[in-house]
């Protein structure tokens, strides 16, 4: 427990010279659970940390690691922390983290959400949308107004696919108010105003 705390610490008050041992506590196998998941959040905290080439190193990094790492809950939270990644680089306008070497940071979420693994989808969701809505409406940079549109179309998607269980579709409907959809509006209304609808998901 002490760990997991420590490691959710250095997140907050670390540098890039941490980065190497966060890495390597949510790929070590004799790593217990509790503290791979701490470094999986630090990792993204760090990441508003540091800026430039370090913060895109980062990102591929943790990109690959993620690919690997079989633990759900440090998976789920690594998507969630190259999110963050990718967020700082657009609130500092910059494209580092999404012209990195070696991953493709942005085109990874939009696929976890549209067509990953039944436990990430959700997750994939809401990185997409934590994105999407630090890109806004009106950005300054080409790229990123072409993300937030693919973000959209999978969040669209995704709430409307009632293939998917009900707590992932809520998943999606909370990703389109995290991303200020206005278009997903009439979808949303329906979903809540559908009386034959789960009751989880119409909140």
């Amino acid at each position: 427990v002490t760990a997991s705390y420590a490691a959710l610490a250095i997140g907050k008050v670390g540098s890039a010279k941490d980065i190497p041992s966060m890495l390597n506590a949510i790929t070590a196998n004799q790593t217990g659970a509790n503290v791979k998941r701490s470094a999986s959040i630090a990792l993204g905290l760090l990441g508003r940390r540091i800026d430039g080439v370090e913060r895109a190193n980062l990102a591929v990094q943790l990109a690959q690691a993620v690919e690997k790492i079989k633990e759900l809950s440090t998976k789920n939270f690594g998507i969630m922390s190259l999110a963050y990644l990718l967020e700082a680089d657009i609130k500092a306008s910059r494209t580092d983290v999404l012209n990195a070497k070696g991953a493709k940071i942005a085109d990874m979420l939009l696929k976890i959400a549209k067509d990953g693994k039944y436990s990430e989808r959700p997750y994939g969701a809401l990185a997409i949308a934590l994105v999407g809505r630090a890109i806004g409406d009106r950005p300054e940079i080409l790229e990123y107004g072409q993300i937030r549109l693919q973000a959209i179309d999978v969040l669209q998607e995704g709430v409307r696919d009632t293939k998917i269980d009900k707590r992932a579709r809520a998943a999606f409907a909370v990703a389109l108010g995290l991303i200020r959809d206005e278009g997903a509006r009439k979808d949303l209304v329906a979903i809540v105003a559908d009386k034959g609808e789960d009751r989880e998901l119409r909140g």
